[in-house]
């Protein structure tokens, strides 16, 4: 069968069932060319057309489902969804019936060809290999970098050349396509003419009178004949006959014609084997034939090929000549001469060695560029034993090699493609991407010979190796990061339980990093990491792993332990390890640790990540019991303490699966009813437990880290909604609580003001923070510094709860924050409680004393409102203005909201 598109391995992804579906696309392409050729009629090929763009689109449904399983909204995955609508549009164009026939079939292949091609060879290998990585454990950008660092170099050169021969090869096989059926229909008018001669003159008796019906049948079957025949006379080298198809061919008459030779329609340089088969001319010869340019009426030429043949015309020997036109023809194999040097120059750019296996012999030749990758100096094609090919490979790659050979062989494979190693002369190993198939068989189709190429991949395997060493190994240190460290620590346990014996997981967490970064910069905290990474490899047994899983925390592997208390002596030589002073020029350092420790195996069933957080739960223990120590976890007395960590997982877990949100809760005038402001109070809405308010899960963060990552979230998403706000005509201002550990993290003001610069439309005027006694109290001098730091930036601060504490004075002493918010337990009391109605008095005083705006927290109804109002309190938020409500229900309720009669009056 003719095939525009022959299907080749170096097409396959990978995916079996995208693999065979792209061989049902091109056997569809390969019919519809076969049609074509054989001269369908428009309405088939339309037929097969509508069929190849139905299994395109069931194709293409089933491609993307497989890519979104891994690339779901990527913009990779994005874009691959927009060629195939492409595609589509494209085929819908070409069956419009707009255009001749003859140039959408043009357009047709051409298109087809070049898509498709691309499609698979780059677009759809990319995705394949992505789509593996990520399986693999990669991240989308890890993918991203994988896949084009092996599209890369060679291969994309490869991938190119393959393109360009694929549209050319496609184009000029239909030219040669048709240019064989058109010379067997040729010949096969020839042979019936011949056959119409034979019966002709079989029936013809030598006292026919001229102009009998047998020579006027035969007059119009040479004037009909699609060739052009001319008989030469040798003496004169004149045409002593010409019928009307070589006519035609050269543009003259007749009469012109028999008038001239060959002489006069060929160039002289092409002229000296035509008259030599012309002067050797006799019966008992057959002369090859030629190719040679004819020169026509008006300046046109074209290529022919010329046959001679002995004829007797009036007792004269003639030369009867055959001219076909194989311009298209020739044309057709210069271009794949082109193609041929294309692909040549393409093995030479990437220097890909040729070898051809002679399975008979047992012999390999190869060519001297493969000589030359190993380091051989070779000139010309050399011969060697396959024994001693099969010697150059690598141990480990041997068998594999043999198997994929002895597949492809079988007729397993298409193809032989094979990653191995070969022995270069100096010793070392070249890594070599070798491809290969069977190129001759022998009359029972067994094969005879295998020819490939090779290419050194060296570098590229050099490349991917260090990609994948840095998805596994920490930059700063060199260390397994905690991806790796939970691989190994996984085989370890699979060890150690098939041993029956123990292993200790240790999470050790440097005391003070934090502290030496910012007192020392982070250029003396990197060399303290190092310095404690060498410290820790070089503990010896029973350390087995040991790696950094990130900032200054480090995770350790002790095994195997044969005695039940045997990790004591190790952890406390790790913890003397780390305590060793540290000289640095300029500087001396001192650090410890606090580590936590978990053993295995346990009663109950346990993976690696939960023994790595088992050992984190205990070095959190550590840490709070004074650091600088271990602490060995207990599942029975760390009960509580596994609850503690059981709730921030959750926790951790609704952020990432965006289950918060805020919701605002209006600040207002009392007596004019102007809005000043909103409070953002976050609440999670649980996917079991419903819309969970802060008293629910808040506390569960004291002192936890998780505290700064949900209260970063807190300030992104109020900003976040400041700049929605502030582009629908709404400016107003938002407050948020600020937790203690925000107050006390170093980075909180640097970080404050990259989350405003994300927020390009919200001045800072607009965020207001409310910071809390207690949380201030652990370090007064470093909260009111960040104060005037921030109301600097254009902040706005406040005093939360206030007079709940034990310092109020020396609070509203020292932190300068515009604002006093009292606290709403007062408010509420402050009808029925004498004394709840003299602190709310004493805040007042202290607020205009010190020259503060106040604000009443819990102002539950317009009772008090009133009495705040007599009491000269001027602001004021609770129940009696407005619940906490979602952002979408804010300009609403604005629209609705007007104080109430008795606070205006008053």
């Amino acid at each position: 069968m003719f095939e525009i598109f022959p299907w080749n391995s170096n097409l396959e992804t990978g995916i079996d069932l995208i693999d065979e579906q792209h061989r049902k696309l091109v056997a569809l392409i390969n019919r519809l060319a076969q049609q074509h050729v054989q001269g369908a009629t428009q309405t088939e090929v339309y037929a097969i057309l509508t069929e190849l763009a139905d299994y395109a689109h069931y194709h293409f449904e089933t491609e993307e489902g497989i890519w979104q399983t891994g690339l779901d909204g990527d913009s990779w995955l994005i874009k691959h969804k927009v060629t195939h609508q492409h595609f589509f549009t494209h085929i819908q164009t070409l069956q419009s019936g707009q255009r001749p026939f003859q140039a959408v079939l043009d357009d047709l292949f051409s298109y087809l060809i070049r898509w498709l091609a691309y499609h698979i060879l780059d677009n759809d290998k990319r995705m394949s290999l992505a789509l593996k990585a990520i399986g693999e454990g990669a991240t989308v950008a890890q993918a991203h970098a994988q896949a084009d660092a092996h599209m890369q170099g060679a291969t994309a050169t490869l991938i190119q050349t393959v393109l360009g021969m694929y549209q050319t090869l496609s184009s000029q096989a239909l030219i040669l396509m048709h240019e064989k059926l058109a010379r067997q229909r040729a010949e096969q008018a020839l042979q019936e003419a011949q056959a119409r001669w034979h019966q002709l003159l079989a029936h013809a008796t030598d006292g026919q009178p001229g102009g009998s019906q047998f020579e006027k049948t035969l007059s119009k079957i040479i004037d009909a004949l699609p060739a052009g025949l001319a008989v030469i006379d040798p003496v004169s080298q004149n045409f002593a006959f010409v019928n009307p198809w070589f006519c035609q061919m050269l543009g003259y008459s007749r009469d012109q014609l028999l008038a001239m030779g060959p002489k006069d329609i060929h160039p002289p340089q092409h002229l000296g084997m035509l008259l030599a088969d012309l002067q050797g001319i006799d019966h008992t010869h057959c002369h090859p034939a030629h190719i040679l340019p004819v020169n026509c009426h008006g300046g046109r030429s074209f290529l022919a090929q010329v046959e001679c043949a002995a004829i007797e015309l009036d007792g004269n020997l003639s030369a009867l000549t055959i001219f076909t036109d194989v311009s298209e023809r020739e044309a057709a194999r210069a271009a794949l001469e082109g193609e041929r040097l294309r692909l040549q120059n393409t093995m030479d750019a990437v220097q890909a060695g040729t070898w051809e296996l002679d399975l008979a012999a047992a012999q390999v030749r190869y060519d001297d560029r493969f000589a030359h990758i190993l380091g051989f100096d070779a000139r010309g094609t050399m011969t060697g034993a396959y024994a001693m090919y099969q010697s150059w490979i690598h141990p480990d790659d041997r068998a594999a090699q043999q198997q994929l050979m002895q597949r492809h062989l079988q007729g397993q494979t298409p193809s032989f493609n094979a990653e191995l190693r070969l022995r270069h002369k100096d010793g070392h190993w070249v890594w070599c991407h070798t491809l290969g198939r069977i190129v001759q068989r022998d009359a029972a189709q067994q094969p005879l010979r295998v020819a490939g190429i090779s290419i050194d991949i060296s570098a590229q395997k050099t490349h991917r190796e260090q990609i994948e060493h840095l998805s596994h190994h920490d930059a700063l240190t060199g260390l397994p990061n905690r991806k790796l460290f939970v691989s190994q620590l996984t085989q370890a346990m699979q060890v150690i339980g098939a041993a029956h014996q123990q292993l200790a997981v240790c999470y050790l967490d440097l005391d003070g990093l934090s502290a030496i970064n910012d007192q020392h910069g982070r250029e003396v905290g990197n060399q303290v990491l190092l310095h404690i990474s060498q410290q820790l490899l070089g503990l010896g047994a029973p350390v087995a792993q040991v790696a950094h899983i990130g900032g200054d925390e480090f995770a350790l592997v002790l095994a195997p332990l044969l005695q039940p208390r045997a990790f004591e002596a190790p952890v406390k030589a790790l913890l003397a390890a780390v305590s060793s002073r540290l000289k640095l020029p300029n500087v001396q350092l001192h650090v410890t640790a606090s580590v936590g420790l978990t053993l295995f195996p346990q009663s109950e069933k346990m993976d690696a990540e939960q023994l790595l957080r088992q050992a984190d739960q205990a070095m959190y223990l550590a840490k709070l019991a004074g650091k600088n120590r271990f602490h060995l976890f207990d599942p029975i007395n760390d009960e509580s303490t596994r609850a503690q960590f059981l709730r921030l997982d959750e926790i951790r877990r609704g952020l990432l699966n965006q289950e918060f949100v805020l919701h605002y809760q209006p600040k207002v005038n009392l007596t004019s009813g102007e809005v000043i402001g909103f409070e953002a109070l976050i609440r999670w809405q649980h996917p079991s437990r419903g819309l969970l308010l802060p008293g629910q899960f808040i506390p569960a963060l004291d002192q936890q880290p998780m505290a700064i990552t949900l209260g970063n979230w807190v300030i992104v998403t109020a900003l976040a909604q400041l700049a929605r706000w502030n582009a629908a005509g709404l400016h107003t201002m938002v407050s948020v609580n600020i937790d203690s550990q925000q107050l006390h993290d170093p980075d909180f003001a640097d970080r404050l003001q990259r989350q405003l610069g994300a927020a390009a439309t919200v001045a800072p005027q607009q965020l207001e923070l409310e910071i809390l006694e207690t949380g201030a109290m652990e370090n007064m001098a470093h909260v009111s510094a960040l104060v005037q730091q921030l109301q600097r930036l254009g902040f706005e601060c406040a005093l939360d709860d206030f007079g709940t504490g034990f310092s109020s004075l020396t609070f509203l002493k020292q932190l300068p924050a515009r604002t006093i918010k009292i606290d709403q337990s007062f408010v509420r009391g402050m009808l029925d409680d004498p004394q709840h109605a003299a602190i709310v008095n004493s805040v007042l005083d202290l607020a205009r004393n010190f020259d503060r705006r106040a604000l009443a927290e819990g102002v539950e109804t317009q009772a008090h409102g009133c009495a705040l109002i007599a009491a000269g309190c001027p602001f004021g938020q609770g129940f009696a203005i407005a619940h906490a409500m979602p952002a979408e229900e804010v300009p609403h309720w604005l629209t609705q909201w007007h104080a109430p009669d008795c606070w205006t009056v008053s």
